[in-house]
């Protein structure tokens, strides 16, 4: 008789290992084998199972990556504080965030301030900061656009008084608190109804 492990393999189902490992088991007399053999067969699956890698193209070196792997996990992947500098990616010549997932065969450029769309993502997401130290400091703000610029960035708000330099320090201030409290940037698209409704809530 083999060994009961021998039907767990990487590309078996757990279910047919499981039923096969617990008619033998039932073979000594142990009627409740699927019970006390479904922890054992899911953990060997977990560890068996093989992770499908990628391969990407970073300034003419091919390297391999876990499938799912996103530029931001690529940047952090070099260790130190290089991620800390990386702003964006260009993936296939096309410029993106650095949320995207990655192909097998894709090529990637990370982008640093250095770079013009670099420079443009930082900037962008300056003013949504912004934007979002006044809607802290002023609840009352109405946000209209907030751009990124060749030479900085701007946001209009509605407001009933102009902002006094006092306010643009206390801005200032918020937008250094937002900064530290590192929190995590997520993209997502919405259908323009499912948007105008999130946002005048």
């Amino acid at each position: 008789m083999r060994p009961p492990y021998s039907a767990v393999g990487s590309n078996t189902d757990v279910e047919p290992a499981l039923k096969v490992l617990s008619a033998e088991f039932s073979e000594f007399g142990w009627n409740r084998g699927e019970i006390i053999l479904r922890p054992f067969v899911d953990g060997v699956f977990l560890f068996f199972r093989r992770i499908k890698m990628i391969k990407v193209t970073l300034r003419d070196n091919v390297k391999e990556f876990e499938d799912g792997v996103n530029a931001y996990d690529i940047a952090k992947s070099f260790g130190g504080g290089f991620y800390k500098n990386v702003c964006a990616a260009r993936i296939n010549g096309e410029n993106c965030d650095l949320r995207t997932v990655l192909k097998d065969g894709d090529s990637l450029e990370l982008l640093t301030f250095d770079d013009e769309y670099g420079r443009w993502t930082f900037r962008h997401t300056a003013s949504h900061i912004l934007a979002q130290a006044v809607k802290r400091l002023f609840p009352q703000a109405k946000l209209a656009i907030g751009p990124a610029v060749d030479d900085g960035f701007y946001y209009d708000f509605d407001i009933d008084e102009k902002f006094t330099p006092d306010d643009l320090k206390k801005i200032e201030d918020e937008m250094k608190k937002i900064v530290k409290e590192d929190l995590e940037l997520n993209r997502f698209t919405l259908p323009k109804a499912e948007a105008v409704a999130k946002f005048s809530a």
